[in-house]
């Protein structure tokens, strides 16, 4: 038992002796730079002495990984790729795609001629509106005044309550002339007349108050070519008749004379000579004795026709 102690004893100690000489002999001729191969086969511990650091297999990956542009020269450089045509059938005529193309642009061409004929024929038709509304100063010289008679008539009455309730509705009729017509600004002479029932007391039954007067006014023309709408004011004078009616009181006098100061809207239209006059009026007057001291002022809407020269 003893003897075989001390044989294992001696074994290790001789063991360790040689593996200490070889750990000096290791890092003696260790190799620096191994191969991969080399990593797979060494098994000792001369392996870290002839190690490579950079695997050939790693070498050779790196070399077929690198990329080499060539320089590009008038020699070796290619020539661009040709669009290519359209292949065209038989006989030389285009193909089947340029056919199409060429319908489409026809098809295109053919809308925008046909809308330029449509805007030309839409002004066309918008001149032939608005030619009539124009001055008509084209036609006639710039340098003439221009005079319109005219002649007509309307429907009319008193504004004041106590007149209106004892008298009819007016039946008028009138003359006018007008200087200036192509102008903006003209003037008016006119004459009026008026005829009306009466029914009230200290009247006899029947009897009828008539009118006659004139007046003459500034006149704007708004416009001056066919439609001519305009406005107007000025100053005049009414008589008042009850003409051959028998008076029963003293508050109701057989004649009467007021002043107006008329005021009017209207609208002429004027072609080739002809004049169409409508007009509403208002013709504000003095107070008379005529009928119980009412106030006499009037309204009126007429209708005129006359020449233009």
């Amino acid at each position: 038992m003893n003897n075989a102690l001390k044989l294992g004893t001696l074994v290790s100690l001789m063991s360790g002796f040689a593996f200490a000489a070889d750990d000096e002999k290791y890092w003696e001729q260790r190799d620096t730079n191994p191969s991969i191969a080399d990593e797979k086969q060494k098994r000792d511990n001369n392996y870290w002495e002839n190690r490579d650091p950079v695997p050939a297999v790693d070498r050779s990956v790196i070399e077929q990984q690198q990329l080499v542009v060539p320089e590009v020269t008038e020699q070796n450089a290619e020539p661009a790729p040709e669009a290519k045509a359209e292949p065209k059938e038989e006989g030389g005529k285009p193909g089947p795609m340029r056919r199409a193309v060429d319908r489409v642009g026809a098809g295109m061409e053919n809308a925008r001629e046909r809308l330029s004929e449509g805007i030309d024929d839409a002004k066309d038709a918008a001149n032939a509106v608005v030619a009539p509304l124009r001055n008509m100063e084209a036609d006639r010289p710039d340098d003439k005044l221009g005079i319109a008679v005219e002649a007509g008539g309307g429907v009319g009455g008193f504004i004041d309550d106590r007149m209106s309730s004892q008298t009819t509705t007016q039946g008028q009729w009138t003359a006018r002339a007008v200087f200036g017509t192509r102008s903006h600004f003209a003037g008016e002479a006119a004459y009026i007349g008026s005829l009306q029932g009466v029914n009230t007391l200290g009247v006899n039954e029947g009897a009828r108050l008539s009118g006659h007067g004139g007046e003459t006014s500034v006149r704007f023309n708004v416009l001056t070519g066919m439609w001519q709408p305009y406005a107007t004011a000025g100053i005049g004078f009414m008589h008042y008749s009850l003409g051959d009616a028998q008076l029963t009181t003293s508050d109701v006098l057989p004649t009467a004379d007021v002043a107006t100061f008329p005021l009017g809207l209207g609208m002429a239209w004027r072609m080739n000579g002809l004049v169409l006059d409508g007009r509403v009026s208002f013709h504000p007057s003095t107070t008379s004795g005529i009928l119980r001291h009412a106030n006499l002022s009037t309204w009126d809407v007429n209708a005129k026709a006359g020449f233009e020269f």
